[in-house]
């Protein structure tokens, strides 16, 4: 059990007292990460991984660091925490107002690859 992760979360028996599962069972894209952590536990390469669940190795780099950082219960697609606090958000905003070539860019238009980089390059978040 690497990293404090218990596979029994998976399933939703995360019975305390037996009479209920506190933990809600995956969803179809969750399941697909936990496959991915378990064949990445037995050993497998991210590409073989990736072969196999059709994603790219980046996306089951991913999961796996997902899965190591916050557990099964992090796995669940439609759990994603907020990345970026309030302050930074209106830092952001701020940022945007600027204009992008206050950045270093030819104009002042925000596409989204720039809107990426900016967000990468204050917060180091991707």
């Amino acid at each position: 059990m690497p990293n404090g992760i218990d596979d029994n979360l998976s399933a939703g028996n995360g019975d305390v007292d037996g009479s209920h599962s506190i933990i809600s069972p995956l969803d179809e894209l969750g399941q697909k990460r936990l496959h991915a952590w378990r064949m990445q536990q037995s050993g497998q390469t991210y590409r073989d991984i990736a072969s196999t669940l059709d994603v790219s190795a980046s996306t089951v780099s991913k999961w796996i660091k997902l899965a190591r950082e916050g557990g099964i219960e992090a796995l669940r697609s439609n759990e994603y925490k907020q990345v970026l606090t309030v302050a930074q958000l209106l830092q952001l905003a701020s940022d945007l107002d600027l204009g992008a070539t206050q950045f270093g860019f030819p104009d002042d238009e925000w596409s989204a690859e720039r809107f990426k980089w900016l967000v990468k390059y204050r917060f180091d978040v991707e």
